[in-house]
């Protein structure tokens, strides 16, 4: 068993000196198989770090951590519903101190930011079942309307799982047009979907208040009775894609060349017809 500094002074000796494996074998007085064998092994490392066997025994971390877990995800409901009772890091050192669990403030707000880092980010589900979910959106676009070019309002709806399309031109965007859409797309899609999803439309949503909450328009209440809604949720953003390009102009812009008409009645009637062509494909 020879040393781990006489393996080092060896290899200095012929590796960085430059002498030969036969004087080395001389001077230290060891046989050349040792000496080349030396020099075929891996040099040892400058800083030696220490390896734990055992693992760590954290029992106050071990303690506290399940309360913290729990009271995170209260929170994931009092953000929403009660914004004012959520656990803040130093409400829960206070309870963890009546728990007799001895941390610091400043260490249960560690514990807090460790967990929520850990925390996968929400997704919002883009499969629908059949007729679980449509949306609507307002928009404008240039048609020919008596020969003259002229911008008109139309409701864009589409259902999520088939991807079927309605639209209707309107001379305004009031709430009389948005109800009458509806009900004219639901004839239209021979059905009425489960969840129908819109963007804080003003005949839908009065005011807009705090968090999620929404002052929803009179007759837009009285709408519930006969069709179930949903006022638009900002978790639900991503999932506006699919109206999007069909409220902004660009589906209707695309065929304003085939979109002439002598009335709004006549450009609707050709609207639906081209869109049951297009869900017939």
């Amino acid at each position: 068993m020879y040393p781990v500094a006489l393996r080092d002074e060896i290899r200095t000796w012929v590796l960085i000196q430059g002498k030969s494996q036969r004087a080395a074998s001389r001077h230290f007085g060891l046989s050349r198989n040792t000496i080349a064998k030396f020099l075929e092994e891996e040099p040892a490392a400058n800083v030696r770090q220490y390896q734990r066997q055992a693992q760590l025994k954290t029992p106050v971390r071990d303690a506290a951590l399940p309360h913290i877990e729990k009271w995170l995800q209260e929170n994931e409901w009092l953000e929403r519903w009660a914004p004012k009772q959520c656990w803040t890091a130093h409400r829960m050192w206070t309870e963890l101190r009546k728990l007799g669990i001895p941390l610091g403030e400043s260490t249960v707000r560690l514990f807090v930011q460790e967990l929520r880092k850990r925390s996968k980010p929400a997704y919002v589900p883009l499969d629908f079942a059949p007729g679980e979910r449509a949306e609507f959106d307002f928009g404008e676009a240039t048609v020919k309307l008596k020969g003259q070019l002229v911008k008109v309002p139309f409701l864009a709806g589409r259902l999520r799982f088939s991807g079927a399309m309605f639209v209707e031109c309107f001379p305004t965007q009031r709430q009389e047009a948005f109800l009458l859409g509806q009900h004219h797309a639901f004839a239209f899609w021979r059905g009425v979907p489960r969840m129908v999803v819109y963007d804080n439309l003003k005949p839908a949503v009065l005011q807009v208040l705090k968090g999620h909450q929404r002052r929803e328009q009179d007759v837009f209440l009285h709408f519930h009775s006969v069709y179930r809604a949903l006022t638009w949720k900002p978790s639900m953003l991503i999932s506006k894609r699919t109206v999007s390009p069909i409220s902004n102009g660009r589906w209707l812009g695309a065929r304003s060349p085939l979109l002439r008409a002598w009335n709004l009645s006549v450009l609707t009637w050709d609207l639906c017809r081209l869109m049951s062509r297009i869900w017939d494909r």
